[in-house]
């Protein structure tokens, strides 16, 4: 293949021009995969990158040919430049889709032989990459500019009374959906994380960042839950290794920031407003924090609870079993509520001291009812004392326990207002 062709810009082919450039330079990156030299030129490889950055189904084709062929041993010496070359693309916003999915694909073949990956090489290179470009900040911020032109494009839509009708699958930005740029931003966030074992962290505030972009001031429902899902991803063992089957991303801070700076704080998360996606998210980082300060002992769902005067988000979750307008969450929190007050372990209390927990939970339930007059709080409250009886019931405890002494009797009077 001829020099003149390589220097083609490919903005001034057609279709049909490029789709044969780029046949010609894969078959001639191919054809030296084989040879027994190290030292390959770059023959089309520099044809494909211009294509592949291209918005456009050949774009996307590009894409997958320069990503194969980048694999093949001849271009061991040609993958850290065009690195270098994507995250130049994500500085100046644009290409950022194909250049996020080239550096996760071929930065760890930077350092890799065919059996045998050097996992200590990645991690210094990656730390290296975001002390010098700030990867996690460039991906941030290339989101919020994403969003920015999502924004745009659906008020000019609305204005032509177009609305789409399957957000995920919209494209914005070309021909990559809306649901695959934000993925793959995020995969990448996570990418860098992970493969700098440690060196290199997200940070409370870029966590909070996230939070507003994909939560406070989500563009659809869809990116609130894709947001959320991708942090309920998060495993937590204090020995696993960071492996993909306990991906853990988050430092104990970060957990612990978004725990109790974020999904407990009212004035981020409403309680009243809390979608289903979102109390998941409670949940899991609720047992998260308590489990890690042995406040709780969480496996599969059960809770034992050891110390439960310093269970955090305990305000927080009474505030959604009572207030929530999701009767999913309702049910779910108030379950979740029900399970902490009653599975005290024995080792920590005597059933005393366990009648004492109960007793504050039922006083608790008859507080909102006498102060709050708004009828789904009282129902709420009403629902929430029948399932703690209900779970209680359910508990078998030894009849030798309950000692007339320690038991107390409980009158509950609903009246309608208009009644007489």
């Amino acid at each position: 293949m001829s020099s003149e062709l390589i220097e083609i810009s490919s903005d001034e082919e057609d279709n049909k021009q490029q789709e044969y450039l780029l046949d010609n330079a894969k078959a001639a990156v191919e054809s030296d995969a084989y040879s027994a030299g190290d030292a390959v030129p770059e023959y089309g490889l520099p044809i494909i990158y211009e294509i592949m950055k291209q918005n456009s189904e050949l774009g996307a084709l590009a894409l997958k040919a320069f990503l194969e062929l980048l694999k093949h041993r001849c271009c061991d010496n040609l993958r850290m430049g065009y690195l270098l070359r994507c995250i130049k693309n994500l500085t100046t916003r644009s290409a950022v889709y194909q250049s996020l999915t080239t550096i996760i694909t071929i930065l760890p073949k930077c350092y890799s032989s065919k059996k045998y990956q050097n996992r200590l090489k990645i991690q210094l290179a990656v730390a290296k990459l975001q002390q010098d470009f700030d990867l996690i900040a460039l991906t941030i911020d290339n989101i919020e500019a994403y969003n920015t032109l999502v924004q745009k494009q659906m008020v000019d839509s609305v204005n032509k009374g177009i609305v789409p009708e399957n957000i995920p699958k919209t494209c914005f930005d070309g021909n990559v959906t809306h649901s695959d740029q934000l993925e793959k931003r995020l995969e990448f966030i996570e990418f860098v994380i992970q493969y700098a074992l440690g060196e290199v962290q997200l940070g409370t505030e870029n966590l909070k960042k996230l939070w507003e972009i994909f939560v406070t001031r989500a563009v659809f429902e869809f990116d609130k839950n894709l947001f959320l899902k991708w942090l309920n991803k998060e495993k937590f063992s204090k020995t696993a290794s960071q492996t993909k089957e306990h991906r853990k991303i988050f430092t104990s801070e970060e957990r612990e920031h978004l725990f109790e700076s974020i999904l407990c704080n009212p004035e981020i998360v409403s309680t009243k407003e809390m979608t289903y996606s979102c109390f998941k998210c409670f949940e899991k980082y609720f047992g998260f924090y308590n489990k890690e300060n042995d406040f709780v002992h969480h496996f599969k769902g059960y809770y034992t609870v050891y110390q439960f005067e310093n269970i955090k988000g305990l305000e927080t979750l009474w505030g959604i079993a009572i207030r929530s307008q999701d009767e999913k969450v309702r049910e779910d929190s108030s379950l979740l509520l029900c399970t902490l007050y009653l599975n005290l372990h024995e080792n920590y209390y005597d059933i005393d001291k366990k009648f004492g927990i109960w007793r504050q939970f039922v006083e608790q339930c008859l507080r909102y009812l006498d102060k709050d007059n708004e009828r789904t709080t009282i129902n709420s409250a009403i629902m929430l004392l029948i399932k703690f009886f209900d779970v209680y019931d359910g508990r078998n405890i030894n009849s030798s326990e309950m000692s007339v002494s320690s038991s107390f009797p409980i009158h509950v009077y609903c009246q309608d207002d208009n009644s007489k």
